[in-house]
């Protein structure tokens, strides 16, 4: 019993996967079929019809095959629209998630080159060493001292420059090379007053071609009775250019 019931349930499953053009070609061949056998039949009475009537006939019989395959014709269009859109939306979200990787990259370029260039950047720094007064010719002179300090990449084209408070340059010191680690002296005479802030500015070609500025503020700080007076530095503004 168990093995009859498989049996027509699987010729259920069988007959309900076939497709609707499988199931509308089976129709219209056993349709045709039985309008020829009824045609055959009737084939006496056939070649006495009129030719209207005989057109009326071919439409009645054919008629009905013709909108089957019509309504066929729609569904199939149906499905294929559904999957054209549904191709559509795959690629929009191909197209999405290709946005979002491309964005993705972008992000991960600029890191690199903002890494690339920091690796190339120059770090000044301004080492305070001490004031001694100078005598030449009569003239007393005080003079600050300093140490021009590059814990950075190799840069060209250094120019060191003091500029007033009025923003005049008062003295400038220029070194076509400046590797890692490297120092140069640097000696203002006469520019550092109390209570007045000098703005020094370093300014550079990088390896990569491009020009930068770093910018420091220096202040005399005035002597106390144990204390001899020095320099506070404190670096402002680091500015980059395209050369």
């Amino acid at each position: 019993m168990s093995g009859l019931r498989r049996y027509w349930l699987d010729q259920f499953d069988w007959w309900r996967s076939r497709s609707l053009e499988w199931w509308a070609a089976y129709i219209t061949a056993f349709y045709v079929a039985s309008a020829f056998m009824v045609i055959g039949a009737k084939f006496d009475d056939l070649i006495l019809l009129e030719l209207n009537e005989i057109g009326d006939l071919s439409a009645g019989i054919f008629g009905p095959i013709a909108f089957l395959w019509l309504v066929l014709g729609y569904i199939q269009q149906g499905r294929e629209l559904k999957l054209s859109s549904e191709a559509l939306r795959l690629q929009a979200s191909e197209l999405k998630e290709s946005v979002k990787q491309q964005m993705e990259l972008n992000y991960v370029t600029r890191q690199s080159l903002k890494n690339q260039n920091l690796a190339l950047e120059p770090v000044f720094q301004i080492l305070f060493q001490d004031i001694t007064d100078e005598f030449y010719q009569g003239s007393h002179y005080e003079s600050a001292n300093f140490e021009l300090w590059n814990s950075g990449a190799h840069c060209e084209h250094v120019a060191v420059c003091v500029m007033s408070v009025q923003g005049e340059e008062l003295i400038a010191y220029k070194y076509p090379l400046l590797t890692r680690d490297d120092k140069k002296p640097l000696s203002l005479i006469d520019t550092l007053c109390q209570g007045d802030v000098v703005e020094l500015r370093v300014s550079y070609i990088k390896l990569s071609g491009e020009s930068g500025t770093q910018v420091f503020d220096l202040e005399k700080i005035p002597s106390s009775d144990e204390e001899e007076s020095y320099v506070e530095i404190s670096k402002r503004i680091i500015a980059h250019h395209s050369s």
